[in-house]
């Protein structure tokens, strides 16, 4: 009987499961509101997932962030907006903590766009507004 191919180290610790972390109550949520390009909704979603998302995950994983999440308004094309982010923040001043604006910073500075059909935000849509909610206690 063959012995079982092994695995290079690498390999090996990256399909190991980490050990679970703790995750730390949003403490605050930064809602950020975006309208697409006249058929382009569909494009915008993607390049968010493809390029804001990327970022955002690395925040998660660097406890700058709670989580992050995607919405789409079902009102349709001729609602005031298309999408919304909501990004969750375990410090209570959300993205204005001057910790998380440097850190996140060195983040997108390590990014490099995805263009979707070889379009950025600028040709996919525009962001129209943004608001910070506070979880409510007991909800």
């Amino acid at each position: 009987m063959p012995l079982p191919a092994l695995l290079p180290l690498p390999l090996l610790l990256a399909a190991a499961p980490a050990a679970p972390v703790p995750a730390a109550p949003t403490l605050v949520i930064e809602r950020t509101l975006l309208k697409a390009a006249p058929g382009k909704r569909e494009a915008l979603a993607r390049f968010i997932v493809a390029n804001w998302f990327a970022m955002d995950r690395i925040a998660v994983s660097q406890r700058l962030f709670t989580g992050y999440r995607l919405y789409e308004n079902a009102a349709g094309a001729d609602a005031a907006w298309d999408l919304a982010v909501e990004v969750g923040y375990p410090n209570p001043a959300g993205y204005d903590d001057s910790a998380v604006q440097a850190r996140f910073a060195a983040i997108r500075a390590a990014h490099r766009t995805v263009p979707i059909d070889g379009q950025v935000l600028a040709d996919l849509g525009r962001i129209i507004g943004s608001e910070r909610l506070r979880p409510r206690e007991g909800s």
